[in-house]
């Protein structure tokens, strides 16, 4: 009866272990890094499809 206990111990233990790391790890998903590349309408030319013909 005493490991039966001691089970349902560990368990509450490592599910609380477990949803604290899934947190951790969805909090650090919602600061996005900023774009190194940031693209605007005026970078768009289609130049280069011309080259080729």
């Amino acid at each position: 009866m005493t490991g039966l206990f001691l089970l349902f111990v560990m368990t509450i233990v490592l599910s609380s272990l477990v949803n604290d790391y899934v947190q951790s790890a969805s909090d650090s998903d919602d600061s996005e890094p900023t774009p190194l590349i940031v693209f605007t309408p005026e970078d768009d030319n289609t130049d280069w499809k011309n080259d080729g013909e």
